[in-house]
């Protein structure tokens, strides 16, 4: 079935490179709590060095719960988060 082929990967499972690609690859959702550095840079406003931040304050806090947890990282107050909360997701 071509359909289904087309609808999983290799393993089985659903395919998930497109997972949050309803608004279209530019405005692709973003997850805080599973992106490396690499990706993070992707958000308006965030480089290496922030990225490194949120990297590492998830790793010694744990998963951001919500918007509200990101300001609790260094270097992200409210028009910082302004600038990416509407790309990404937790």
């Amino acid at each position: 079935n071509l359909a289904s082929d087309t609808e999983k990967n290799s393993t089985g499972d659903a395919d998930t490179d497109n997972e949050h690609s309803d608004t279209g690859n530019n405005e692709e959702c973003i997850n805080i709590n599973t992106s490396d550095t690499e990706r993070l840079c992707l958000l308006p406003g965030v480089g290496p060095g922030l990225a490194e931040k949120i990297v590492t304050f998830r790793q010694q806090n744990g998963t951001f719960k919500g918007e509200d947890d990101l300001l609790k990282v260094k270097g992200i107050g409210t028009a910082k988060l302004g600038q990416f909360q509407s790309r990404i997701c937790f």
